[in-house]
């Protein structure tokens, strides 16, 4: 709106209005009282320009941004730290710390004993998600633990999330704003489901079990299977048991609703690669496995907006070759079936094993 208000313009705007019997030459008198004023002046429309921006959420830096939301009930979604399961051959105290990798876990929970196996929730020093799965990994102990011979994680509870990216909540806020959710609707449930930590996404069922009743299907913060443990915090939240159709959570009144959690299909890949000389399978399978899942994470983070979810061979074979030391990739197949894969309703595919 004001790109064209620059030093240099404002500076020739002034001089043009001297009457022509005045010296404007650069260093003249004039020149120098106006030189600063137009600078000065400049400022103020670039300040112009900046607040006329922050007025609308389009345009607004992310504190203003979050400022516009609040008025309509959108927050962005603050970083959470993972959770973990673990089981212990020995007592332990909580904020018992661990290592684990490059991460440190402290003890939050005891949630079972049984037979001399002592079962805690465990959860990360450090606040966002880790470059890490850690299911059936040994933790170490940061200070020694008497008897303790064996600490291993046996489930992950919620993966952990990064603070929500700027454009990304400016775009969800664009969506909560237009969806009218009202009542119950299917928009209602979706915006509930997105103010409970841990949930990436849902599926709303109507009618899941006659009239009055909904279901809904959700995914954790990673868009993977959520844990046992996230969903009953989600049914507590949203119609806790005891209390079903009572309006005692998020739901509406007279609503039963029962939380589901997304059912992993799996899905084993067969390869046949060509590498280029120095290169083979032992030397690229962890490059190869790292590609793949984040091309089922790709996939994955579509299962709200797709109807149905598929697997191409020809994805995986063109983000392959883009891996150093592969020359050829094809023949790929998906659960021994030399095809695209279709996942069914209500599952998401996860990466089984990968031979080549």
């Amino acid at each position: 709106m004001w790109e064209d208000k620059t030093y240099e313009n404002l500076l020739a705007d002034k001089l043009n209005r001297v009457p022509d019997q005045y010296d404007t030459r650069e260093s003249s008198l004039l020149f120098n009282a106006l030189a600063p004023a137009s600078m000065e002046t400049m400022k103020l429309y670039l300040d112009m320009a900046w607040s006329y921006d922050q007025m609308f959420p389009e345009t607004a830096n992310r504190e203003n941004l979050i400022r516009h939301a609040r008025l309509l009930g959108v927050f962005p979604k603050d970083a959470q730290p993972m959770r973990l399961k673990a089981e212990f051959d020995a007592p332990i105290q909580a904020g018992d710390r661990f290592n684990l990798d490059r991460y440190n876990f402290y003890a939050a929970e005891m949630v079972d004993t049984k037979g001399g196996v002592f079962t805690w929730i465990l959860v990360a020093e450090e606040v966002g998600a880790l470059d890490l799965y850690p299911v059936g990994l040994p933790l170490t102990p940061i200070k020694e633990i008497k008897d303790l011979s064996r600490a291993e994680v046996t489930g992950l509870i919620e993966p952990g999330r990064n603070e929500e990216e700027t454009e990304l909540f400016r775009e969800r806020f664009f969506i909560e704003i237009q969806r009218q959710a009202y009542g119950g609707n299917i928009a209602d449930y979706e915006r509930m489901l997105s103010t409970v930590n841990g949930v990436g996404a849902c599926k709303v069922l109507p009618h899941h079990k006659g009239p009055g009743t909904v279901g809904v299907i959700i995914v954790n913060d990673s868009f993977d299977v959520p844990s046992t443990e996230l969903v009953q915090r989600v049914q507590e939240a949203i119609d806790p048991p005891g209390y079903t159709g009572e309006g005692k959570g998020l739901a509406p009144i007279d609503h039963q609703v029962t939380i589901m959690a997304a059912k992993a299909d799996k899905v084993n890949i067969k390869l046949t690669l060509t590498y280029a000389p120095g290169s083979s399978w032992a030397s690229l399978k962890s490059r190869v496995i790292e590609t793949l899942r984040a091309y089922f994470d790709e996939v994955r983070r579509g299962w709200t907006s797709s109807a149905t979810l598929r697997l191409y061979t020809s994805q995986v074979e063109m983000r392959l070759l883009k891996i150093p030391g592969i020359v050829d990739a094809q023949y790929t197949r998906f659960n021994g079936v030399d095809d695209n894969h279709t996942v069914p309703d209500g599952a998401i595919p996860v990466l089984g094993e990968v031979t080549a």
